[in-house]
């Protein structure tokens, strides 16, 4: 009889077991999960590389006078008191594509050929000022892309020189919210 009752005990911890497993293993992975989240969540993205390619040479006009409304520009982005955006002026040799993909950048500010000139005609009151093109790559960080291309659209309104916003390497729209946190997801999967 003393076997029998050894037996039974040994039959309740093995089945206790079976239900325990199962029970933690969810648990245990949700705060994994939560551990890796929870920093990105009250991350803030500050200093996003954003090259300046600044095409525009200038132009002196008949009176003697130089304007060079490029240079101008790339100053007072670069002396700007902001630690959103972080503005490196880069030489004029390479596409916009070759920045963002093979330098890293989120985004390209273009400053074209002929700012100095249409500058000059908008204050001559017989034209209007070219506005700058600023790209975004999409591929980067959701938080960095949407951080600097609120950035650089604020800097548009609050601006007398209007900066049009575009978006390479876009996330398809039928993903939805979802989309934008699919490559974050792939790498916590791949993490865990």
């Amino acid at each position: 009889a003393g076997s029998t009752v050894a037996t039974d005990s040994r039959t309740q911890t093995s089945s206790s077991k079976r239900w325990i497993l199962p029970l933690l293993a969810p648990i245990i992975g949700l705060l994994v999960a939560a551990l890796i989240v929870t920093p990105m969540l009250g991350a803030k993205a500050e200093n996003l590389p954003v090259a300046i390619v600044n095409a525009d040479s200038g132009i002196t006009l008949p009176t003697g006078e130089t304007i060079n409304a490029g240079s101008q520009a790339v100053e007072n982005l670069t002396f700007v008191d902001q630690q959103v955006l972080d503005f490196t002026l880069v030489a004029s040799g390479q596409s916009t594509e070759e920045l963002l993909e093979d330098e890293g950048y989120y985004a390209v500010l273009e400053i074209p050929a002929d700012f100095s000139q249409a500058a000059a005609a908008a204050q001559a009151g017989v034209g209007e000022a070219s506005a700058l093109t600023a790209t975004v790559d999409q591929s980067k960080t959701m938080m960095g892309v949407q951080t600097a291309t609120n950035a650089l659209t604020a800097m548009s309104q609050n601006s007398p020189v209007a900066i049009n916003v575009t978006t390479i390497n876009k996330i398809p729209t039928e993903w939805g919210f979802a989309g934008s946190f699919a490559p974050m997801m792939l790498f916590i999967g791949t993490f865990i």
